[in-house]
């Protein structure tokens, strides 16, 4: 607790009866108690893949996806524990930049694909990450271009 909260805490304390202060501190233990069990989302660039992957899959289907699932949360973790861990085997640094280029190339490659884009989910991309890529690197060596998850990182 920093000094201004606790000199709130005081000022408000020294103004109340016994029951009323009593009732105030079980509250602010509760409160205490329910912030210390929440956990941080796992990437710091969170709020910015979620809204890439809304602005996607509403413009490709036409629709809002749905996202309230743990399912589907616990696909786009996965999603951004795969790209950390693609650009840390590259040696790029993972800067919120870096992050959304990926995904964005990630999501680009598997709807310009026939076979993936029907079944696009953040489910579904998650379990096919590395096939995806693949994608990225058969075309790349047919155009002699780089995509962004091919052998020439540099160009993301």
């Amino acid at each position: 607790m920093n000094n201004k909260t606790q000199l709130l805490i005081d000022e408000y304390t020294a103004s109340c009866d016994e029951p009323a202060l009593k009732k105030f501190e079980s509250g602010i233990k509760a409160l205490i108690k329910k912030l210390s069990k929440e956990k941080p989302p796992a990437n710091q660039f969170w709020a910015g893949y979620v809204d890439k992957w809304f602005v996607f899959y509403e413009k490709l289907k036409g629709v809002k996806p749905i996202f309230g699932y743990g399912a589907e949360q616990s696909a786009l973790k996965g999603l951004v524990k795969q790209i950390e861990e693609t650009c840390r085997n590259n040696k790029i640094e993972y800067t919120e930049d870096i992050a959304m280029r990926c995904f964005d190339k990630l999501l680009n490659l598997a709807a310009r694909d026939q076979f993936h884009a029907r079944k696009l989910s953040l489910r579904y991309l998650n379990a096919n990450y590395m096939e995806i890529i693949a994608l990225s690197s058969n075309k790349t060596q047919q155009s002699k271009t780089s995509t962004g998850f091919s052998g020439n990182y540099d160009n993301l």
